[in-house]
């Protein structure tokens, strides 16, 4: 399902998010840009939407992170990206019901 919608947005999911990173100690914020995969929690199947990266540690090797959002918050995920950019948000909306009833994208 995932590469089937990022097939057809023709991008990688999160083209462009930056994660930022700061110890408690740090005077600023240090950005990373972490190539990220969503899956469902068994790799397959999405019964939430989990986000994984890496970024770097504060000595070697990497740190990863995962976020995991359930359906019971998609909700509030919406009214927040509502907020940030209502009609961004409507238009992705209304492209991907016209999708999920008619299965044409633009």
């Amino acid at each position: 399902m995932v590469d089937s919608l990022l097939r057809r947005q023709k991008r990688a999911p999160f083209p462009n998010i930056t994660v930022r990173r700061k110890g408690l100690k740090a005077k600023e914020w240090y950005s990373e840009h972490p190539a990220i995969s969503v899956r469902g929690a068994d790799g397959k199947t999405l019964d939430e939407l989990t986000i994984h990266f890496a970024i770097p540690a504060g000595g070697q090797g990497d740190t990863m992170v995962q976020v995991a959002i359930k359906a019971d918050d998609f909700p509030t995920l919406l009214a927040l990206m509502s907020a940030t950019d209502r009609d961004a948000t409507l238009r992705a909306m209304a492209e991907e019901m016209h999708y999920q009833l008619c299965g044409k994208s633009k």
